[in-house]
Parts: C-alpha cells; sequence; structure tokens
C-alpha cells in the first residue's frame, strides 16, 4: 500500500495546481478540465486568491463560472472519503495485533 500511495500522492501533487495557476493551463481546455476534477484544485485556487494574489481567478472562474462542475471533484472527494471509512472500519479489528 505504502507504494501505491506514493505513487498516488505525487500524482495528486503535480495534477493539483500547486506550484502553478490554473491559468498557466489555458490554453490547453482538455488538460484544465481534467486538472479542474483534482478534488484539491477548487481549495487550492481559492487559497491562492485569499493568500497570494487576490488578481487570480477564483474556484468558480476556474472551471468557468458553472457551479456544477465543482460538484465532480466534490463527488471524487465524498467517495474517496467514503472508501476510506469503509476500508478503515474493515481493518481497524486487525490493525491491534499488527502493531
Amino acid at each position: 500500500m505504502a507504494q501505491i500511495w506514493t505513487v498516488l500522492a505525487t500524482a495528486i501533487f503535480y495534477g493539483a495546481p500547486i506550484l502553478y495557476g490554473i491559468e498557466t493551463v489555458a490554453s490547453q481546455p482538455k488538460l484544465q478540465t481534467v486538472i479542474n476534477w483534482n478534488p484539491l484544485s477548487p481549495l487550492l485556487e481559492q487559497a491562492r486568491v485569499w493568500i497570494v494574489d487576490p488578481s487570480a481567478p477564483n474556484a468558480l472562474e476556474a472551471v468557468g463560472n458553472q457551479w456544477t462542475k465543482l460538484l465532480i471533484p466534490a463527488g471524487i472527494a465524498l467517495v474517496v472519503c467514503v472508501f476510506a471509512l469503509w476500508s478503515f472500519n474493515r481493518e481497524a479489528p486487525r490493525i491491534a495485533e499488527e502493531l
């Protein structure tokens, strides 16, 4: 699991607009759509507006001023949280034995 998580964490890091703004990939709409599906993207774009650059596009502007497009990353985050809760509840009885 550790190797899988390392690869996924790296992909999430580079797939989220942490080191770059979403406006830098505006010339490639397909790539921008995939980046906007990342559950961290709306949070990071809004944080950029609040902390770094008030003139940067906020989360709603980054997805084209359609709030329904923000439901995709919210849904992905919800599915991941439900899976994590299910997985934890399934493995919790065995964790004490492993430690």
